[in-house]
């Protein structure tokens, strides 16, 4: 794979800024800085970058889908992300007005005998279809 002479120097930079045997720290950045560049994590890049730092390619598979901020696939002209726990995404004000009458909103109340499946606890949470929702 072939690079830009102004990235191929970023990446000499990066790997002589650590220690031998500490290459692979410089593994993020060089992945932001590729990302930038081609627009996404390609598996071309993912073996390039891993030969460059003497790493297994699989690795770097393992960093690249811990961090959201490096795509596998190509961004759009607008990116919105919102924390998984933010109130507005979760939908509290429809989940708090939607709970059924036989959950209780306590979180130490267990729940019914009936919910025993994972599936029916997490749908128990879930909030009601749009149309039964008062507020």
């Amino acid at each position: 794979m072939t690079f830009s002479p102004q990235l191929e120097a970023r990446f000499a930079e990066l790997v002589k800024r650590y220690p031998p045997g500490r290459e692979r720290a410089a593994l993020v950045p060089m992945l932001l800085y590729a990302q930038d560049e081609i627009g996404r994590i390609t598996d071309e890049l993912v073996e390039e970058v891993a030969s460059r730092l003497r790493i297994t390619p699989l690795e770097v598979n393992e960093v690249v889908s811990y961090y959201s901020m490096l795509r596998r696939h190509q961004a759009g002209a607008t990116t919105s992300k919102c924390a998984p726990t933010s109130p507005a995404c979760c939908g509290a004000p429809r989940r708090f007005t939607a709970t059924p009458s036989n959950v209780s909103a306590s979180p130490t109340a267990r729940l019914p005998p009936a919910a025993n499946s994972r599936w029916k606890r997490w749908s128990a949470s879930a909030p009601a279809p749009g149309p039964r929702l008062s507020r």
